[in-house]
This record gives structure tokens, C-alpha cells and sequence, in this order.
């Protein structure tokens, strides 16, 4: 019979020997070797990928097994090679069509508009370093030559240190490094200062009962405040007693005010007002006597006793006739 024969190296062969080293039971050797590599060579020069060709070549054989390995690779590679060579596109989605440019007012609405340009990587870069330092709203010291590594004051281009602010005296002889401009005690110290004053004012009777309001109590007190529920509503009522009559103060000295600025305000009548005397005489009437009844038959009508609605209005409203109020 013939001796061995010679396979060269090709891609489809080395992909075999690569498949039968991870897979011992796939291995090929000999003409099976040649005439599959050579199979696998034109499937790879067709374009099918490395990693799907040798996951097709390498699946489980099947059970059981009626052919030899060869027969079966050899029938995967022809039905590989019978199918459309994959492509390594995804799939894209179906798309919503675009407005149509050939429309009225569609191409100008589209060639008007400027196209957006985004800002360049530098710019983005400078932005955000802006943002995470803070540069925008408090720039960095300028002292040392711009090498202080501290932010500048408010309004200041130099920190609090290089400005010469004293350092806050602290509370409860506790040092603080924080600097201030006059001087003054810093805003964290100044609260600490007015819970040590609000703890020391409340009494305290140290085993967990109520002190009292206005007298001792001895009930236990509440979880977190040292007075008892009772005492607690006790304290709140004196304390909204005490606000109400500050309002009634205020909306008192408020009004007082108000009415002292009104007189200032009214304007000076242009003539002295007629009294209800004069004002009887004038119209012939007397005190006490009955008015006589008169009919209004409309605006500008007539009535049986000769009764002018303008004339009466001006003897009531005190008009000498000098102006066309009526």
C-alpha cells in the first residue's frame, strides 16, 4: 500500500490541530487531516469567522457513535459550507424614517440650523477640573507665587492666613484652626457655645426624673428631654402666652403708628364743610317735619310735584353748585 502522507500547513489544518489539542477525541491525523484542512481552509478564506468555524467543527459527537470522526467533521464542514457565510454585523433595528427634506419648509428648517460642534476634549477636561476644584466661584490663593495649595476667600484673592485673620479663639478652652475676619469665634464654635449655655440653663436632676416647671416634679422624664410630658406642655403653653402677648404689643404700637401717619396723609379740604343746620335751612326743610313723598319716574323724568334728582343730591352731598358733580 502507499506510506504516510505529507499535510502541509494551511489555516483550515492548523485550525484542526488547534481543535484536536483542545479536544483530544476530534483529532485528526493523516489524508483525513489533509483533505478536511484543506475543506476548512476554503470555509475560512469565504470569510466565516475563526471562533464560529471552530465552534461548529467542535461540538459534542454524537450518540452514539455509527461513523468515524472524520466522517462526521467532513459532514459538518459541507453542511457549513452549503449555508450563507455569517456576517459579524449585528442586526440593526428597524428605523423611523427621516423628515422628508423635499417637503416645503422641511430643507430650510434643516440648512438654517447650525450643526452642533461638540467642544473639544481640552475644554472638557479644563471644565471639569473647574468643578471639582471649585474654581469657579473661589479661584486659589495667589500668594507664594500662586504655589498656595489653599482656596482664596469669598470676594478675596488671597486665603484667610495670608490676609493676616486672627485664628478663632475656640470654646471650652479647645483650640480651632479655623481663622476668622474679626476675630470672633467661628460659626461652629458659636453653636457649640449655645448648646453648652441652653444644657447648662435646663436643670438637671441626674437619675432620669423630671425637675419640674415652675416647681419639682419627680415624674420620670421623657426619652431625650428632661422635662416630663406634663411639664413639657406646661412650658409650651407659658411660652406661647408669652409670644401672644408680645403680638398684641407689637399689633398695638403697629396700629398706634398707623394712625398717626393717617391725619399727615388726608389732604386739606378745599372749602369747610357745611353743618346740618345750614344745611336745613338752605333746602327750607325743618327739623322734625315729615318729608313729602315724591315719585322718580327715571333718570332725567319728571315727577308730579316738579322734583329735580340733582337738586337734592346737591343738598344732601352739601354742593353750593360750584362744581358739575350731578
Amino acid at each position: 500500500m502507499g506510506g504516510p502522507v505529507r499535510v502541509d500547513a494551511s489555516p483550515g489544518v492548523d485550525l484542526l490541530l488547534a481543535i484536536g489539542a483542545a479536544h483530544p477525541g476530534l483529532l485528526l491525523t493523516g489524508r483525513t487531516l489533509r483533505d478536511q484542512g484543506l475543506m476548512a481552509t476554503g470555509l475560512l478564506e469565504a470569510g466565516w469567522p475563526v471562533p464560529l468555524l471552530s465552534e461548529v467543527i467542535a461540538r459534542p459527537l454524537p450518540e452514539p457513535l455509527r461513523r468515524t470522526v472524520g466522517a462526521v467533521i467532513s459532514g459538518r464542514l459541507k453542511a457549513a459550507a452549503a449555508m450563507p457565510v455569517p456576517g459579524s454585523a449585528a442586526v440593526v433595528p428597524r428605523q423611523v424614517p427621516g423628515p422628508d427634506r423635499a417637503a416645503a419648509g422641511e430643507g430650510r428648517r434643516w440648512d438654517d440650523v447650525p450643526t452642533p460642534t461638540p467642544p473639544a476634549w481640552a475644554e472638557l477636561e479644563q471644565r471639569h477640573d473647574q468643578i471639582w476644584r471649585g474654581a469657579d466661584r473661589n479661584p486659589g490663593c495667589e500668594s507664594d507665587d500662586g504655589l498656595c495649595p489653599t482656596l482664596a476667600v469669598v470676594g478675596e484673592t488671597r486665603c484667610a492666613l495670608h490676609l493676616g485673620w486672627p485664628l478663632c479663639p475656640g470654646h471650652d478652652e479647645h483650640p480651632c484652626t479655623i481663622r476668622t475676619r474679626t476675630g470672633d469665634q467661628c460659626a461652629t464654635c458659636q453653636e457649640q457655645a449655645r448648646h453648652a449655655r441652653i444644657a447648662a440653663a435646663l436643670p438637671a436632676t441626674g437619675d432620669g426624673t423630671c425637675p419640674g416647671h415652675g416647681g419639682p416634679c419627680g415624674r420620670t422624664a421623657m426619652p431625650g428631654d428632661p422635662h416630663c410630658a406634663r411639664c413639657r406642655v406646661a412650658s409650651q403653653r407659658g411660652r406661647d402666652r408669652v409670644v401672644r402677648e408680645w403680638e398684641a404689643v407689637r399689633d398695638a404700637a403697629v396700629a398706634a403708628a398707623k394712625a398717626q401717619e393717617a391725619p399727615e396723609k388726608t389732604p386739606a379740604p378745599l372749602w369747610a364743610p357745611i353743618s346740618a343746620p345750614s344745611l336745613l335751612r338752605s333746602s327750607g326743610a325743618e327739623i322734625g317735619a315729615p318729608r313729602p313723598v315724591q315719585t322718580i319716574f327715571g333718570r332725567g323724568g319728571s315727577s308730579s310735584s316738579g322734583y329735580r334728582p340733582g337738586s337734592v343730591r346737591r343738598r344732601r352731598a352739601g354742593c353750593r353748585g360750584l362744581s358739575r358733580c350731578c
